[in-house]
């Protein structure tokens, strides 16, 4: 069948505006057009960067992303979210929609542990939430929670032979568990308050898990009731339209 060129340059653009994650493309879109442009413009923009790294150095492959899907997905957006508001455009709450996905035709699409397509939906209470977080009202509060939720760098292991410190890129965080944990409410909502708002430790974890170090005694200067109460609200709204749907 007969393509159009238009759509044949979309087609093979399409990547471009993407972001490499996990061996596997995310792209976002957004029920209001202007983010979507936004998270195509950020991913373009890193993506010129990985290519040009790689020119400089010879290899073939594009390097990924250093983050996961999950939390480059929050970050993008809030990183727009405060572009959006410092040009004081209108920031009215869209819905979010990511789809991780490959074209490698080496996946089952039955296997849920490695379906070729994941998706990751922000409804339009959890982006209200997350365009409140970037306010000047919030944003302090939030910027602290984060820091402190970004996966520990686990020790490298020496190998024979190495000598002395060896630097390693792949300490730097992939995960931000904090922005992921986001993606599993409002049915996690109770969890997620005291895990992060009343800093109760998680009891369980692996060893780069931040959260089995969290202290509420040690940690007061963590605790924001005025963010508690927008995060409440947000997710007041989104149980109260799943019950009534």
């Amino acid at each position: 069948m007969p393509v159009s060129g238009i759509a044949l340059l979309c087609v093979q653009a399409f990547p471009l505006g993407c972001a490499k994650c996990g061996g596997r493309l995310l792209a976002v879109h957004s029920d209001n057009e202007e983010i979507t442009y936004e998270f195509a413009k950020a991913f373009l923009s890193e993506n010129r960067k990985a290519v040009s790294l790689a020119q400089l150095s010879g290899d073939k492959k594009v390097p990924e992303a250093k983050r996961s899907a999950k939390t480059l997905l929050i970050e993008t957006f809030l990183n727009v979210e405060q572009r959006r508001m410092d040009a004081a455009e209108d920031l009215e709450p869209s819905s979010v929609t990511a789809y991780h996905l490959s074209n490698s035709g080496q996946s089952n699409p039955l296997d849920q542990r490695n379906s070729p397509l994941a998706i990751y939906h922000l409804p339009l209470e959890m982006t209200g939430f997350l365009k409140g977080v970037v306010s000047p009202v919030y944003r302090e509060a939030w910027q602290a929670l984060a820091r402190r939720a970004w996966q520990l760098a686990r020790p490298k292991k020496k190998r024979k032979g190495d000598v002395g410190i060896q630097d390693d890129d792949n300490n730097e965080p992939r995960r931000n568990l904090l922005y992921e944990d986001l993606f599993r409410l409002p049915e996690n909502a109770a969890v997620f308050v005291q895990r992060y708002f009343l800093r109760i430790p998680q009891p369980y974890g692996d060893e780069d898990d931040p959260r089995r170090a969290y202290r509420t005694k040690e940690e007061l200067d963590l605790i924001s009731w005025k963010l508690t109460e927008l995060f409440v609200e947000y997710v007041k709204e989104s149980i109260l339209k799943r019950f009534y749907k």
